[in-house]
């Protein structure tokens, strides 16, 4: 269990900046700016900026979008702002069951010193310590439920920049894209 929730935690800090990567044939990285959305691949000078309005730019040029286009940046603007701010949560949350974790670490060693006491033996100090790790492991268990949900959210997110690519020709027009 431990190392179970000891590799979420540091999966979920690792991921959580650059937003998300997009691996293609090259990596493509997606960030806020502010309100806005920026996408980029560091080997080229390209940039594409969808602002909070969906008016969409790339370097610097904006793009006319049509009313269905609109829809599809919009999906793209909320998902991607959605998995910003689970990534986020999730990584908050697990750094708090970590120090949950280490919080149940010291009160093992005040436990071991606990058993010193006449009315306190092996088997409480063992049901007190399964009783912290179980709140711990059911904290965990909804936040592998919450990095499952945005893992999906991910993959549709995959499916939207590819959508956006068959409906913006000037996205085709991108290589690394």
């Amino acid at each position: 269990m431990k190392s179970k929730l000891f590799n979420l935690i540091i999966l979920i800090m690792i991921s959580a900046f650059p937003l998300f990567s997009y691996s293609n044939e090259e990596e493509i990285v997606i960030e806020f700016e502010g309100k806005d959305l920026h996408f980029y691949n560091k080997d080229y000078d390209d940039e594409i900026i969808l602002k909070k309005d969906l008016r969409l730019y790339i370097n610097d040029f904006e793009i006319t979008t049509n009313e269905k286009t609109s829809e599809y940046l919009s999906d793209f603007y909320k998902r991607t702002e959605f998995i910003y701010d689970e990534v986020e949560n999730l990584k908050d949350d697990g750094i708090d069951i970590g120090l949950d974790g280490g919080a149940l670490g010291i009160s093992a060693i005040a436990g071991v010193f606990k058993m010193l006491l006449p009315d306190y033996d092996s088997d409480d100090f063992e049901r007190d310590i399964e009783i912290e790790a179980e709140k711990i492991e059911s904290k965990a268990k909804v936040l592998e439920k919450r990095g499952q949900r945005l893992e999906k959210a991910v993959n549709r997110l995959e499916n939207d920049l590819e959508k956006l690519k068959e409906i913006i020709p000037e996205l085709n027009e991108l290589k690394w894209l």
